[in-house]
């Protein structure tokens, strides 16, 4: 028997909200990054700073500027975003960073990811 559990999410020729947040979460590939580095953490959570230096990992010759832009750019747009879609707690003072459990988003990351290894 198909699993149609992402199919019933929707309704009709309209998305759910909880599927058109996932979409909206993965559309981004820093936040891509950010949700695969959170979701794999112990506790799932990390802070601003160690987001940040997961993400540059990726390109040793970054800058400091770079990653202050980074930063910024985490701080005030991806991980806002994220917050207000409840999937992750965001604290800007102490500027941690919790994933949220949620189900649906669980069963695209693997599939998402998969693709994005692609290329």
């Amino acid at each position: 028997m198909p699993d149609h559990s992402i199919r019933d999410r929707a309704y009709g020729d309209r998305l759910s909200p909880e599927l058109t947040a996932c979409f909206r979460a993965l559309a981004d590939r820093r936040r891509r990054l950010l949700l695969y580095t959170l979701v794999s953490e112990p506790g799932h959570q990390a802070t601003l700073d160690e987001l940040a230096d997961h993400l540059l990992a990726e390109d040793p010759r970054a800058t400091e500027e770079e990653r202050t832009a980074l930063v910024t750019e985490l701080y005030h747009h991806h991980l806002p975003r994220l917050a207000h879609q409840d999937i992750v707690d965001f604290d800007p003072d102490e500027q941690t960073v919790r994933y949220r459990h949620h189900a649906l988003l669980e069963e695209l990351l693997p599939l998402v990811r998969r693709l994005d290894a692609e290329g």
